[in-house]
């Protein structure tokens, strides 16, 4: 596979430190068989598509794969002499979850936003976030999810996209994110049963991070996807708002998100509008220094 970095991203020689480190700790990334960093060139392993996913819409076992992959995630959560790397809550990862007031609420109440309504809602977050014991902290890989995982000729499975400049990947922060995103995943429904397996041995503290961290990086897409459809035409992410707004809904059920569940009901937001949304028309509702 031959990739190239612009020189307006200049990410090319971190993402080699990223994927030396990664070898390092026993994690299956493509292989580097050239580089020239100056000019912006890389030449690595092609995985093929044979994703995680892909495996799992032709037969393969459900249960096997997601207990491998938990093994692979274990393997990111046990490394502890990291480099210095983004801290979680910098990244667009965390502030990214602010999408859902920029690019989701006008959308879906089709009028503009006061211009102080994304800050209030970072507050929301962070009163949250203060009354939980402190997360366990880690190395997060940022986008571990069934597209990420590919199975390779021998079984084993090979990452990609472990560097991503858009969500700042990876970073330091909280370690259930990636098991948040890896079982609540936009692209597809994981079984209940795979999931009560995954987190049937977590503390309660950790359980009460997983619905924190699921549920804002399920605000984020929801206004991630509307945000690629007006602004890069990609409108086939907005397929993805009804899984979002019921993984909201769900969410907002648990006792530790009620302060956002009220927040949310003050707005008059119910998740329950994607459906009849229509690009052209929303486009004059969103601010122009949406983020």
């Amino acid at each position: 596979m031959f990739c190239w970095y612009g020189p307006n991203y200049n990410t090319l020689d971190y993402y080699l430190e990223v994927d030396t480190f990664m070898k390092a700790n026993n994690l299956r990334t493509p292989e580097i068989y050239a580089a020239d960093i100056e000019k912006g060139f890389v030449l690595l392993e092609d995985f093929g598509d044979f994703s995680m996913k892909k495996a799992m819409t032709q037969g393969a076992d459900k249960t096997q794969l997601y207990q491998k992959a938990l093994k692979v995630l274990d393997q990111i959560r046990a490394i502890d002499d990291l480099p210095p790397m983004k801290d979680f809550y910098a990244s667009t990862a965390y502030v990214g979850t602010r999408r859902v007031i920029d690019w989701y609420l006008p959308a879906t109440r089709k009028q503009a936003n006061d211009p102080a309504e994304a800050k209030r809602y970072m507050n929301v977050w962070q009163d949250i976030e203060k009354s939980l014991q402190p997360p366990k902290q880690g190395m997060v890989y940022v986008d571990l999810h069934a597209e990420n995982i590919h199975v390779l000729e021998d079984g084993s499975f090979g990452l990609i996209d472990f560097h991503d400049p858009m969500t700042n990947s990876p970073c330091y922060g909280p370690q259930m994110y990636d098991l948040a995103h890896l079982l609540y995943d936009m692209r597809m429904e994981v079984p209940e049963n795979i999931k009560q397996e995954a987190t049937k041995n977590l503390s309660q503290s950790d359980k009460d991070w997983l619905i924190v961290l699921a549920t804002i990086f399920h605000c984020r897409l929801l206004g991630q996807c509307i945000r690629w459809a007006i602004v890069d035409n990609k409108l086939g992410y907005l397929a993805y708002l009804p899984r979002l707004e019921n993984y909201v809904l769900n969410a907002l059920k648990n006792p530790v998100l009620k302060p956002l569940k009220a927040y949310f009901e003050d707005l008059g937001l119910d998740f329950t509008t994607s459906q009849t949304l229509n690009i052209e028309e929303i486009k004059q509702y969103i601010a122009p220094d949406a983020f």
